[in-house]
């Protein structure tokens, strides 16, 4: 035999049936009468509370780049908005669907080039007097760090193959870029300000425990001002018109292992 019916969301977890319409085929024990009390089970799916991520994927810097018409420097620029992003979590879901937790990326780039005298003192912003014939190595360690408190939305795992994820986070960005000459530690630049982060992501369950995930992630902040220092001279820079702020959004997509600990709900 074959039935169609429609079925409803109940959200009380006690129900009055007020009439049914009974036949004479209506003869089995789960029959039920009018006015009859009946309990209506709700959707439990077990979890682990406790989750822990770590991540490894490749970043990329979405703010634009200055082209200084120069296709050596130019290139170099290009290369320092991609590079390495490492991420981890911690998050303890206090439901099955939902949980707060601390969430970290860190972003690094370390390219570098070879370059004539006159145009890495005009990177440097010192003087424009070098010689054009004499060439340096020239090379930054370049990293941005985000970390903060978030939330985590989860699907249910009712079937324990997969997992459907994603997170929202804000709190402390940073940017931090060592700049080195010739080998030697030639001056920095860092600053701080507030950003956002993004993610969404899916995991596969290795064990009960254990998960292969990926994911997408899109940072978003930008720096106003920040310090630099060279040659022993330290000065701090404001950014007035926010056109020329430094942006520091990125995007990351990432792949890493999942840890699901603490004693089943």
């Amino acid at each position: 035999h074959q039935i169609l019916a429609d079925v409803l969301k109940i959200e009380d977890t006690v129900v009055s049936v007020d009439s049914v319409g009974l036949t004479e085929d209506s003869v089995d024990n789960n029959s039920v009468l009018p006015q009859e009390q009946v309990s209506v089970e709700t959707l439990k799916v077990k979890y682990k509370p406790l989750r822990l991520s770590f991540d490894l994927g490749w970043g990329y810097q979405l703010a634009a780049i200055s082209k200084t018409g120069n296709s050596v420097v130019d290139s170099y620029y290009r290369r320092l908005k991609s590079g390495l992003d490492i991420g981890a979590s911690a998050s303890y879901f206090w439901h099955q669907q939902y949980g707060a937790g601390m969430y970290m990326h860190v972003f690094g780039s370390s390219p570098s080039m070879n370059i004539d005298e006159y145009t890495l003192l005009n990177l440097l912003g010192t003087s424009t007097a070098g010689s054009t014939s004499q060439y340096h190595s020239f090379s930054e360690d370049y990293r941005v760090l985000f970390v903060g408190p978030g939330f985590t939305l989860c699907n249910f795992k009712k079937k324990k193959k997969g997992n459907m994820y994603s997170s929202v986070a804000f709190g402390y960005l940073s940017l931090h870029d060592d700049i080195w000459v010739n080998g030697v530690k030639a001056g920095e630049m860092y600053g701080s300000r507030v950003g956002l982060l993004a993610e969404v992501g899916y995991e596969h369950f290795l064990s009960e425990t254990t998960a292969l995930h990926i994911s997408m992630s899109a940072l978003s902040g930008v720096l106003s001002s920040y310090t630099i220092e060279l040659g022993g001279d330290k000065t701090r820079v404001d950014i007035e018109d926010p056109k020329y702020y430094i942006g520091l959004g990125r995007l990351n997509i990432t792949a890493g292992l999942s840890f699901n600990l603490g004693k089943s709900k």
